[in-house]
């Protein structure tokens, strides 16, 4: 039997055949070990199991005799069906086995959704797929998958994936599949039927308010506020140690909830269903006061706005005019008794809060972007000089 190895990055990689039986068992093992034996020192043993089509009980052995020679040990590319074996027996608790996905192509198909992290593209009248286009590999989705289940037990009407795929023509980029069936995204209908804006207002205002109204546990999801202090080691160069230092306090004084924030619950990332709202992108759910969860979505439809004039109509395809009612009137839904001044504070928490992450997304991904880095700045250091003045501070 022949078989082939070299290394990469340190480690061995030998590309494994399609079956290990009884009939070939000793065969395989010693091929992999001359192999193994000819490459001399290496810091990972990676099995390629891409063209393997089945291993039995016997193949499982010799598997786990190479788990216990080497340490650092894993399988890639394993398909599906090998994969039920590994799980059944207990082997993938054991050692790090990574699952081939299945490659999808999004070319012609019609992108219906767009965040920060994602693109949402359908591929059938009943599915659609989020392409992680700002980060590589599965990390991203699988996150997703975990915390998307945690949503939807707690009560958030969220699509659940059922597959993670890789992106045809994509070297590593990967996304979710979800089952969409007659779903549009929010933004689509009203760009489709301007007399529907007052209806998905009503429906995004009733989403707003079952996301605010549900806490989770603190062992399960992150602080939002841990997100802040990823911000701050990004703006705070940029900012100089004397403003830093007070956006750092400002931030820190947002009191501590432990109520879901799904931070980016805007038009684009919420899919509607007969009337009922099926939110999306759901990595970066977190906890934590409400003002971390209106304030991305105030950032979207303003500042960039500020930065860019006409951006809420090539990100969302509806006009400032439509988009700051929509804001404006489902914030008064859910806080129907803010006074004026209440209301005025916070404005200028969610334009400072909001300042802070648009910035820290400039300088890390698109830092030529000098009119949105301008921008960010000046409202950031006007809002520390407003919020220190009413005592936040």
């Amino acid at each position: 039997m022949e078989v082939s190895g070299k290394i990469l990055d340190g480690a061995l990689v030998i590309a494994m055949p399609p079956r290990i039986d009884t009939t070939n068992a000793n065969e395989a093992e010693e091929a992999i070990t001359a192999v193994i034996d000819a490459n001399g020192e290496f810091d990972k043993l990676v099995l390629d199991c891409d063209k393997m089509e089945y291993i039995s009980s016997v193949g499982l052995r010799v598997l786990l005799r190479l788990k216990k020679a080497h340490d650092e040990f894993e399988l890639i590319n394993v398909s599906s069906d090998v994969y039920d074996i590994l799980d059944m027996t207990g082997f993938t608790s054991m050692m790090d086995v990574q699952k081939a996905y299945r490659v999808v192509s999004i070319e012609g198909c019609p992108l219906i959704g767009s965040g920060y992290f994602g693109r949402v593209y359908r591929i059938s009248p009943d599915s659609i797929v989020k392409m992680y286009f700002r980060t590589p590999g599965t990390a991203m989705p699988l996150k997703e998958r975990q915390r998307a289940k945690m949503a939807f037990v707690l009560g958030i009407p969220t699509a659940i994936s059922y597959e993670v795929v890789k992106i045809a023509g994509t070297e590593d980029t990967y996304g979710s599949i979800f089952e969409l069936v007659d779903a549009e995204s929010m933004d689509g209908i009203m760009k489709a039927h301007s007399e529907r804006d007052e209806e998905m207002g009503k429906i995004y205002a009733g989403l707003m308010k079952t996301i605010f109204d549900t806490k989770v546990n603190p062992s399960e999801l992150p602080s939002y506020k841990d997100y802040t202090h990823e911000w701050l080691d990004v703006i705070s160069p940029h900012l100089g140690p004397e403003i830093s230092e007070k956006v750092a306090k400002l931030l820190d004084s947002i009191p501590d909830d432990n109520y879901l924030i799904h931070g980016d619950c805007h038009m684009k990332n919420i899919f509607v269903s007969n009337g009922e709202p099926i939110l999306i992108d759901m990595e970066t759910i977190s906890r934590g006061n409400h003002i971390f969860e209106y304030a991305p979505v105030y950032g979207s439809f303003f500042i960039y706005e500020i930065a860019h004039p006409g951006n809420d109509l090539a990100f969302f395809g509806l006009p400032f005019e439509v988009c700051k009612p929509f804001f404006e009137n489902a914030l008064a839904h859910v806080y129907p008794n803010l006074s004026d001044e209440e209301r005025e504070q916070m404005y200028l928490q969610l334009s400072f809060v909001a300042a802070c992450l648009i910035l820290y997304r400039a300088l890390s991904f698109t830092p030529d972007d000098n009119d949105l880095i301008d921008t960010s700045t000046k409202i950031i250091k006007e809002g520390v000089e407003k919020l220190e003045k009413l005592g936040l501070k």
